[in-house]
């Protein structure tokens, strides 16, 4: 949830971006919003999310509902793929880890994309790790059998008095933010780092998450 556009400055998102990649991540994952309406809210941005594809696994991205709302998705996908950040629409691929593997797959947007999860497992069988932009997709993703999902669209509320409810809540099993574990599948919702409707956020701090995998020993 970026939602470069009006609300964010390319200076900004480079500085913030430049400093994320000096964690050293293995892979970066986006999963979705990455404009605010349109394709042209890229626009001047491209140089600033270059650097996401220098992680050795890649970047990897899902469409939200943002990203349909201009009509030009398909646009999105091209300027992203122009920067090394490849988007993962109803896909899955294998990727070498060290001694091992793992599936890194993508679901479209619930809301305004056409997610087919029999796409997304037909080649490599479930995910290991799933991007999926709404939330509300995880009891579908454990439904098969995917441990992790990771997922933003809901902004922590972005605007939250007194750490209470948000004022919107966009996820109808109240999936706001922070980890959640339902069987043996865990969910990662983060807080995204860009705001819609207002310039400004609340109670909801704009976040980016680390996340370390551990193999079980």
């Amino acid at each position: 949830d970026i939602h470069t556009g009006i609300f964010l400055k390319p200076e900004l998102l480079s500085e913030i971006l430049g400093s994320l990649m000096k964690l050293k991540p293995d892979l970066v994952a986006v999963a979705g919003d990455i404009v605010t309406g349109r394709a042209r809210d890229l626009d001047g941005f491209l140089p600033a999310l270059a650097p996401l594809s220098r992680a050795p696994l890649g970047a990897w991205y899902c469409h939200g509902n943002h990203d349909y709302f201009g009509g030009d998705a398909r646009e999105i996908r091209t300027q992203l793929s122009s920067v090394g950040i490849t988007t993962l629409r109803n896909e899955s691929v294998p990727l070498e880890h060290g001694n091992g593997s793992f599936v890194l797959g993508g679901i479209d947007d619930r809301i305004l994309g056409a997610p087919d999860w029999n796409r997304v497992l037909s080649e490599h069988g479930p995910p290991h790790l799933l991007l999926a932009h709404n939330p509300d997709s995880f009891y579908e993703a454990e439904a098969r059998r995917i441990p992790l999902t990771l997922s933003g669209h809901t902004h922590g509320g972005q605007i939250r008095f007194s750490k209470g409810p948000p004022l919107v809540r966009q996820s109808k099993f109240c999936l706001d933010e922070g980890a959640y574990a339902f069987n043996s599948s865990l969910l990662i919702v983060s807080r995204g780092l860009g705001s819609v409707g207002l310039p400004w956020r609340y109670g909801a701090d704009p976040e980016a998450v680390l996340i370390e995998i551990t193999p079980p020993k």
